[in-house]
């Protein structure tokens, strides 16, 4: 991915910061943002910046994966529940919520 090709992940303050403030800032947020495909940008003293990219994509993969984990999640909470009923008998689903046959 070329360099005008990534998103950026911009940080806005309406006061200004010192130079070594604002470099600290930067080395934080290149942490995050790296790892992610994004380029991080500080931006203080009331300076902006807009920011016309898709987003759709991401933010669908983000709903994919919460999905999936809420799927998760509620098959976890029935298999305790229904281990609560009697602790001797065998489980009657497995975790991912199918049948055990």
């Amino acid at each position: 991915m070329n360099v005008q090709e990534q998103s950026l992940l911009v940080v806005r303050t309406d006061k200004p910061m010192e130079r070594e403030t604002r470099l600290f800032l930067l080395d934080q947020l290149k942490q995050i943002a790296e790892p992610m495909g994004m380029k991080p940008l500080v931006l203080s003293d009331g300076l902006q910046a807009g920011i016309h990219s898709d987003i759709r994509p991401l933010l669908e993969s983000m709903v994919a994966e919460q999905q999936k984990t809420n799927s998760l999640l509620a098959a976890l909470v029935e298999a305790l529940a229904e281990e609560g009923q009697d602790p001797d008998a065998p489980p009657a689903r497995y975790l991912d919520g199918n049948m055990v046959r």
